[in-house]
């Protein structure tokens, strides 16, 4: 595990995955991207990743409800 190239990447994107409540997104790419290159400058600190995903502007930002779930929801009350 240690050793697996794909371990960071998965850690990335999990926590932020869990900060933001759903799975990230395609057009997400781009920012976990970003998470992951910070991560590995930081010298893959847990902690300054922790700290860089919950100071980011995309943690507080409204993902639009999806129109079916709506509709769904609306139906079902």
């Amino acid at each position: 595990l240690r050793v697996n190239p794909s371990l960071t990447s998965c850690l990335v994107d999990r926590l932020y995955s869990y900060a933001i409540g759903r799975k990230s997104e395609r057009n997400e790419a781009q920012w976990i991207g970003y998470l992951n290159g910070e991560f590995a400058k930081g010298g893959y600190r847990f902690r300054d990743l922790l700290r860089t995903i919950a100071n980011s502007e995309a943690l507080y930002k409204v993902t639009p409800v999806n129109a079916n779930l709506a509709l769904f929801a609306a139906t079902n009350l």
